[in-house]
C-alpha cells in the first residue's frame, strides 16, 4: 500500500506539472538533496503517476554495490524492449545485446555503439507514446551505463521524453549528473530540492507511520535534532518509541544517524542482523540468495520486514534506505563478513560478482578491514556518541559496497576512478563523456 508523502504537497505539484509539459518535448528533471530527504519516494510518486497516465516508463534503480558491474543499469531499463532492440541497425543492435547480454560476447562493446542504439530505442519509443526515462540515486550509476544513457539523452531534440532523475547531493548547484547541464537539455532541464520538513510535517509523519505523539517539548526537540529530514526523524521517533533513546533538553547538537540506526538494528535478533549484513553485500538480493548464503530461516525476513528495515516484493530485497544496508554490513564482524563473502562467491553465479567476493573473503590485505567511518553500534544511550555519518555516502569505506568504486572516497579523484573503469569496460571514457 503506497504512503502519503506527508509535507511534500508542492514537491509532488512539481513533478506533475514537469511530466505535463514533458509531453510536448524532451525535458529533465533532478530530484535532490541530502540522504534521508525522501528523494526516492517523490522520485517514485513520479514514477506511479505517469505509469497511471498511460506514459510508458523505463526505470532503474541502481544501487552501490552495483556500481562496478558493467550496463548493470542499462540492462534494468531495456532487457524487455526486445521489438525496439530488434529494429535498430545491425551494428548498433549487436553492440547493445552484447552489453545487456543478450548476445554472446566476442568482445567488449563499442560504447559509441551502444549510445547511438540507446538514443535509436528511446526515440522510438517515444514516437508510440510519451515516454519517461527515470534514474534513481543516479550517482550509483555503473560508469558504462552512465556513459552511454548521458550520451544518448544529451542527443535529444524532440518527442515527449521525460527523464526524471533522483540524486543525492548537499550542493543542488553542483554540474548535473550525466553532463546534461552541457547538452541541449540544459534550457528545460529542472532542479527540484527537497527542502526540510516544517515542524508541523514531522509531527503529522510520526503520527502517520509510527502512531505516536510526543508532547511538544519532546517534538520540538526531535525537530531539532532531525533538522526537519523525515527519515533521521522517524529513526529518532521509533528511538522514542522502543524506550531506547531520550530526548533531554540541554543535549549538544547534531546526534549522529548511525547511532540512532546501529540501536534500531541491536534490538534484532542475531540472525536476521547475520541475514541484513548477506543482504547489504549482495548486489542484487533475493529470499533464496541470502538464505544461501546467510543460513537464515523465514522468521529473520519476517523481522527486519516488521522492523521496517527491509521491503520483499517478489522475493527481491530493498532496504528502507541505503543507511540501514551500510549500517547492517558494517555491524559485522570481519571474520562474519569474511565467511559471508566465501560463501557469496561460492554460491552467486555472475562472474564479475563472484570474483569481488572472493577478494573480500581474503585474509590477506585484499579482504576487508574494519572501517574507520563505519557506523559503530551504539552504547545504553545513543544520543551522547557524537561521529557523524557523511551524508554524501550510503557505505562506509572500504565495505564492498564501495569496493568498486575504491577511490569514490578520495574526493576528487572520484571522476578520474569512473574514467578507468569505463575504460576496463572497454572503451575510453573520452569517447562518449561530452555531447
Amino acid at each position: 500500500m503506497s504512503r502519503e508523502l506527508v509535507g511534500r504537497h508542492e514537491e509532488l505539484s512539481h513533478v506533475e506539472r514537469f511530466l505535463e509539459a514533458a509531453k510536448e518535448e524532451p525535458r529533465v528533471l533532478l530530484i535532490h538533496g541530502e540522504a534521508g530527504a525522501g528523494k526516492t519516494s517523490v522520485w517514485e510518486a513520479g514514477l506511479a503517476s505517469a505509469q497511471a497516465s498511460g506514459t510508458r516508463t523505463l526505470a532503474a534503480r541502481p544501487v552501490e554495490a552495483e556500481t562496478g558491474f558493467g550496463y548493470a543499469a542499462l540492462g534494468d531499463m531495456l532487457r524487455d524492449d526486445h521489438e525496439a532492440v530488434s529494429v535498430l541497425p545491425l551494428r548498433q543492435r549487436h553492440a547493445l545485446e552484447v552489453a545487456l547480454r543478450l548476445a554472446e560476447r566476442t568482445d567488449s562493446p563499442d560504447q559509441a555503439s551502444v549510445g547511438l542504439a540507446v538514443h535509436g530505442v528511446l526515440t522510438q519509443l517515444a514516437e508510440e507514446k510519451p515516454l519517461v526515462v527515470a534514474v534513481d540515486d543516479v550517482q550509483w550509476l555503473d560508469a558504462p551505463s552512465a556513459l552511454v544513457l548521458g550520451f544518448a539523452v544529451r542527443r535529444l531534440r524532440s518527442g515527449p521524453i521525460a527523464l526524471l532523475v533522483a540524486w543525492r547531493t548537499d550542493d543542488g548547484a553542483a554540474p548535473a549528473p550525466l553532463e546534461l547541464d552541457r547538452s541541449g537539455l540544459a534550457d528545460t532541464m529542472e532542479r527540484l530540492a527537497l527542502p526540510a520538513l516544517s515542524f508541523g510535517a514531522v509531527q503529522r509523519l510520526l503520527q502517520q507511520r509510527l502512531d505516536i505523539v510526543p508532547p511538544r517539548p519532546v517534538l520540538r526537540r526531535l525537530y531539532e535534532l532531525s533538522a526537519g529530514n523525515p527519515f533521521f526523524a522517524l529513526e529518532l521517533g521509533r528511538g522514542l518509541r522502543a524506550g531506547t533513546l531520550e530526548l533531554e533538553p540541554g543535549e549538544r547538537l547534531p546526534v549522529p544517524l548511525e547511532g540512532v540506526v546501529g540501536t534500531r538494528l541491536e534490538s534484532l535478533s542475531a540472525s536476521t542482523r547475520r541475514m541484513l549484513a548477506a543482504a547489504a553485500l549482495i548486489a542484487q538480493p533475493t529470499v533464496a540468495l541470502v538464505e544461501a548464503v546467510s543460513g537464515a530461516h523465514q522468521a529473520a525476513f519476517d523481522e527486519a520486514e516488521r522492523a521496517d528495515v527491509i521491503d520483499i516484493r517478489e522475493g527481491r530485497i530493498r532496504f528502507s534506505h541505503p543507511l540501514l544496508a551500510s549500517a547492517s554490513y558494517a555491524a559485522a564482524t570481519p571474520s562474519d563478513r569474511r565467511e559471508l563473502h566465501t560463501r557469496a562467491a561460492t554460491t552467486i553465479q555472475d562472474t564479475e560478482e563472484r570474483a569481488r567476493h572472493l577478494a573480500f573473503a581474503a585474509t590477506g590485505p585484499m579482504g576487508p578491514s574494519p572501517p574507520s567511518s563505519s557506523p559503530r553500534r551504539a552504547g545504553p544511550n545513543p544520543a551522547v556518541r557524537r561521529r557523524r555519518l557523511p551524508s554524501s555516502t550510503s557505505a562506509p569505506c572500504g565495505s564492498p559496497l564501495t569496493a568498486p568504486r575504491a577511490t569514490a572516497c578520495g574526493g576528487p579523484s572520484r571522476r578520474r576512478g569512473a574514467r578507468s573503469r569505463a575504460a576496463t569496460a572497454g572503451a575510453p571514457a573520452s569517447s562518449l563523456t561530452r555531447s
